[in-house]
């Protein structure tokens, strides 16, 4: 393999945008792009205050039946299922997080716990998941529902750069959540916490270990919510 060393560059690069002047945005225009807990410490002063590590539920959700490259009304099909699996995720007291679309496939990530939490954040989440395991009641093309999901400790705030920052929550319990949902056959996947927290109301199957990436270390036992399981 060869490679080269960029020298003498002829010009500075270019942002990709202006920079802007502090206070040039009105709070009207960030509001809509904020979850209403991050929105309020920011504009009370109290960014520093948006990492911190606290026990949380990550959700994962990907579907089938949208066709980004031929369906021209990819667009609003999207927006329909962002809208429902957003309403959804906020009546249990939890948000939306991502929205990631690729070739590897798209999913929407959720969290309950953060960045406000309540005590029973795991039993909310799976509540959340059982009402999302079927399509969307406003658009039948959106099928193939696969949910996984995972509770413990992970670390929220917002990272990036000075001039382009995000807030989100990250952890291996998130990495299993997503793990567990590319497992999923239109079903709703667990970790063992999951399990434990939410046997009380959701009936579970349990399966064995799911491998992790390369076969190397197994996943802690899990349980798999049954097609046919109910809140009691």
């Amino acid at each position: 393999m060869r490679f080269a060393v960029v020298s003498n560059a002829e010009t500075d690069p270019v942002p990709p945008w202006p920079g802007l002047f502090p206070n040039e945005l009105p709070n009207s225009a960030c509001r809509p792009w904020l979850l209403p807990a991050v929105y309020e410490r920011v504009r009370d002063g109290k960014s520093e205050f948006l990492a911190e590590l606290r026990p949380a539920a990550a959700l994962f959700l990907g579907s089938s039946g949208i066709d980004f490259d031929a369906d021209r009304e990819a667009e609003a099909t999207l927006d329909t299922l962002v809208r429902w699996v957003q309403a959804v995720v906020a009546r249990y007291g939890g948000s939306l997080l991502q929205v990631t679309i690729g070739d590897k496939g798209s999913y929407l990530y959720a969290t309950f716990g953060v960045p406000v939490a309540h005590k029973d954040d795991a039993k909310r989440a799976v509540a959340a998941a059982l009402e999302l395991r079927s399509p969307s009641p406003h658009d039948s093309s959106i099928t193939g529902i696969r949910i996984g999901v995972a509770y413990g400790q992970m670390r929220a705030g917002a990272y990036g750069g000075p001039q382009q920052r995000t807030y989100s929550v990250q952890g291996t319990r998130t990495n299993l959540a997503a793990h567990r949902m590319r497992h999923a056959e239109e079903e709703i996947l667990c970790d063992e916490a999951i399990f434990l927290a939410a046997r009380t109301i959701v009936s579970f199957e349990p399966m064995p270990p799911i491998p992790a990436k390369g076969g190397r270390v197994p996943f802690p036992c899990s349980g798999r919510s049954h097609p046919r399981c109910r809140v009691r």
